[in-house]
């Protein structure tokens, strides 16, 4: 029997903890599968040793994947020793460091499997259950630190709340292993190349950062996130990495979200894809796309929630000073509102007239009286310039104004509703609940800024 077939079937149930003890200790282990299934006499701890010999990172790397949830305990049964051949107690899964001290396996031919055991002086370990949980952080030249550094955050936190034989253990995973800089300057250190993280995860998530919506892909990015999907349970993104998700041609037909400064770039750059601005985060399916930067932590905190409970994900958000799930959308932290690029346009010219009127009557004929243009031709040209309807162009120089005096001034609501052109401050409430998730009362409880009047 040849070495391979002996260690074939307890071999694999190692690889994902080799895989993560030798990221932890920078050692090159060995493997030994339960002794008494395979060291059936002298000749097989010869060939077994030898056909096993020494696993590099690389080499673990790259097998690991596949197997990430072969087994949950360290008890690996891998068959059957009839009791009229041979008595022997069973053993757990061992491993030992490759520097053990100790003689070679293949100078002790012809002695039975437990005396040579005893002659190696091998320096046995228990193997600690395996996570349940591994995830994938693709990053990148330029990542923004916080779409990983949140995100690994609370899983790490999460672990404190969970039984060892149910934890995350999250890997960073890059074109190579060389270090990298992220858009803050901080240096980073994949833990596995895209070629030694070929196997499957439970979840994989790409980081995004500030220059993804204007940079070319990386090919080897893009081929390890085309195959995510057959190889997760779960796969997304963070902020603009949903952009590599849609040149990996993974957004098609699917609801998504992104950076609010970002998601009309990446709705005219993939348009198949059904982009929505103001959400946190999406799950749409197995996909999951969060907001901007900060964004990250709600996408984690809500799979830690989904999988252990609202209880853990909040004990893990008060451990981090956070929410676990905060009010509104995205919204409220943009302007509402993009100034016209061109200060002549007829657009401007409105949005002036408006501000300068907020409480008064605004109608269509009105506003192409103001433009100069006529009614049917000013509803198409704000279409087309503005990507939305005059009605909705007024209602969002109402919003926005009503911010601006709600973060800097102490007015009563009511006195803000006039001010901005609502009709009362329960159309101001209908209006705002509608387009940034919160009430005005809410709003001003997160944003009022201190020291105005």
């Amino acid at each position: 029997m040849n070495g391979t077939r002996v260690f074939g079937r307890g071999f694999a149930q190692f690889l994902q903890v080799l895989a993560i003890v030798d990221r932890r200790s920078e050692t090159r282990l060995a493997v030994v599968t339960p002794l008494h299934q395979v060291l059936r006499d002298a000749g097989q701890i010869q060939s077994g040793v030898a056909a096993m010999g020494i696993l590099s990172r690389a080499e673990v790397g790259k097998m690991a994947g596949g197997i990430s949830r072969v087994c949950r305990s360290t008890r690996m049964q891998a068959g059957r020793i009839s009791a009229s051949k041979r008595r022997r107690k069973r053993t757990r899964p061992l491993f030992f460091r490759s520097g053990a001290p100790g003689r070679s396996a293949s100078t002790f031919p012809g002695t039975s499997p437990s005396r040579a055991r005893s002659r190696l002086r091998l320096q046995f370990e228990k193997v600690s259950p395996l996570p349940a949980q591994t995830v994938a952080i693709a990053i990148h030249e330029g990542v923004q630190a916080l779409d990983v550094a949140g995100p690994v955050d609370v899983f790490a936190e999460a672990n404190a709340y969970l039984p060892a034989d149910d934890r995350y253990v999250v890997l960073l995973v890059a074109a190579d292993r060389q270090p990298l800089r992220a858009s803050n300057g901080m240096r980073m250190l994949a833990d596995l190349a895209f070629e030694e993280a070929p196997g499957t995860f439970d979840i994989a998530l790409v980081a995004g950062g500030p220059a993804l919506p204007d940079a070319e892909p990386d090919p080897r990015m893009t081929r390890w996130i085309r195959a995510i999907p057959e190889r997760a349970g779960i796969y997304g993104s963070i902020c603009t990495g949903a952009f590599l998700l849609g040149h990996a041609g993974l957004l098609d037909a699917r609801r998504v979200t992104t950076h609010w400064q970002n998601a009309r770039a990446l709705a005219a750059m993939f348009p198949a894809a059904r982009v929505e601005p103001d959400a946190i985060y999406i799950r749409d399916g197995r996909l999951v796309t969060s907001a901007g930067i900060t964004a990250g932590i709600d996408l984690a905190l809500a799979l830690v929630g989904e999988r252990h409970g609202a209880s853990t994900a909040l004990s893990v958000a008060k451990r981090l000073v956070v929410v676990a799930q905060r009010q509104g959308g995205q919204s409220q932290f943009s302007p509402f509102l993009v100034a016209p690029a061109d200060p002549a346009s007829p657009i401007a010219h409105i949005r002036d007239h408006v501000m300068a009127n907020m409480a008064g009557r605004h109608t269509l004929e009105s506003l192409a009286a103001i433009a100069g243009m006529s009614p049917r031709n000013l509803a198409r040209h704000f279409v087309q310039e503005a990507g939305l309807t005059p009605h909705e162009f007024i209602e969002r120089v109402r919003v926005d104004a009503a911010r601006m005096l709600l973060e800097g001034s102490d007015r009563p609501l009511k006195t803000v509703a006039y001010d901005s052109g609502f009709s009362s401050p329960d159309r101001m409430r209908i209006v705002f609940l509608s387009r940034l998730g919160v009430t005005p009362a809410q709003y001003r409880a997160s944003f009022r800024r201190t020291g105005t009047g």
